[in-house]
């Protein structure tokens, strides 16, 4: 079995990468040990250069890109402070009888300071984190990935140039913008239709808890307390007036389909 390193990948592909990073709540995160690493612990034990891994919560940038809240204290954090290089592990393999056939990315690439909109993004999605978010020992960083290896099962191996699947800022400026504004009317005038896009849609439990927590021109985010959903858009909206219609096209949907099989 042999790989092509960044070759074209098919929009199916690009689909599952982009839906994978931009729905999940946890990824594992590597590192390498800072130079002289020794451990307190362990006294004697030189690691520098070793690879770490370590559990982290993820959002994305409008652009697709990873935005983590890192603590000054973490070991990870510390390694990221000499060496910026780094990969995030994303998988979708719970369940599965056979781990090794489900859908996993690695993505290769530096990590530097998160803007205030990634930040607010990050919030957004993992709102719990605001208690402590404004330590000073805290800070948001996005990962600006260079490329990404894609396992979608056996023999199904892919290397990915990024900048096939990441949008580009211009393409979400009026997004970027009006995102605020979108999350807040939906969750304010429209949140029966925010409940539909749950239960009737994704296959959610049905209450009204749900809540829209994110919007990008692929498509928006919802949660509740425990659980995070994406709902992708049938068509990129770069345009407020083309996410409206979206929303509005899948309260439709939701709603016929409601119909057709008596849910609520």
């Amino acid at each position: 079995m042999t790989e092509n390193p960044l070759s074209p990948p098919t929009q199916e592909v690009v689909h599952q990468l982009q839906m994978l990073v931009r729905s999940a709540r946890t990824a594992q995160l590597a590192t390498l040990f800072r130079q002289s690493t020794t451990l307190a612990d362990l006294p004697g034990k030189d690691f520098a250069g070793y690879p770490y891994g370590s559990l982290v919560q993820v959002a994305s940038s409008m652009e697709g890109m990873p935005v983590l809240l890192l603590s000054q204290l973490a070991e990870h954090t510390r390694n990221l402070a000499r060496d910026r290089r780094a990969s995030l592990l994303y998988e979708n393999v719970g369940g599965l009888a056979s781990p090794l056939t489900g859908l996993r990315v690695t993505l290769v690439g530096n990590i530097a300071r998160a803007s205030e909109q990634d930040a607010t993004r990050y919030l957004n999605r993992h709102p719990e984190a605001r208690q402590y978010a404004g330590f000073k020992d805290f800070a948001f960083y996005r990962f600006t990935p260079h490329a990404a290896h894609l396992v979608a099962g056996f023999g199904k191996i892919e290397w990915l140039d990024t900048r096939l699947f990441l949008l580009q800022p211009e393409a979400c400026a009026e997004i970027a913008a009006a995102e605020a504004g979108i999350i807040a009317h939906m969750n304010s005038d429209h949140a029966d239709a925010v409940a539909r896009y749950a239960s009737v849609l994704l296959g959610q439990a049905a209450h009204d808890r749900w809540e829209l927590c994110g919007c990008d021109p692929l498509g928006c985010d919802l949660r509740d307390e425990t659980t995070h959903i994406r709902l992708p858009f049938d068509a990129p909206a770069y345009t407020a007036t083309q996410v409206r219609r979206a929303l509005v096209d899948h309260a439709q949907q939701a709603a016929k389909k409601a119909a057709l099989t008596g849910e609520k």
